[in-house]
């Protein structure tokens, strides 16, 4: 498959249909993943951080704004918004808006993503949560 395309997949799938359980379709097991929150080779921690977002944010929408694609990596410049109606990292649901931006990059080996890495300011997310 070609790799935009898996990547749209994903992204399909986890962010717009909320789906955690299809990561393994995605990731290879030995993947090496860096979150905006943090690092793990692991598949099973991963999907909690993902579901974190989900809890926290159960309406998130996660928006492409450009990509790049270049050999084996897949870079994509996102924004997201959503409203904060459950615990996420040590928040109570405020019921606020929120309204971030990022950048993730994926690099890839025989249809799965092999590393991972999402960068977003968590600083400007909790001051959002906070105000």
């Amino acid at each position: 498959m070609e790799n935009l395309s898996l990547i749209k997949k994903y992204q399909n799938f986890v962010w717009d249909q909320k789906n955690s359980g299809v990561i393994n379709d995605f990731f290879c097991e030995e993947a090496v993943i860096y979150t905006a929150t943090k690092q793990t080779r692991s598949i099973s921690e991963f999907k909690k951080v993902i579901e974190s977002w989900f809890i926290g944010f159960p309406q998130l929408k996660l928006y492409w704004d450009d990509y790049i694609c270049d050999g084996d990596k897949v870079v994509v410049r996102w924004h997201a918004q959503g409203r904060h109606d459950g615990d996420f990292l040590g928040f109570t649901p405020t019921y606020k808006n929120i309204d971030y931006s990022g950048v993730t990059i994926y690099q890839l080996a025989k249809d799965k993503i092999v590393k991972y890495w999402a960068f977003a300011d968590m600083a400007h997310i909790k001051a959002q949560l906070i105000k």
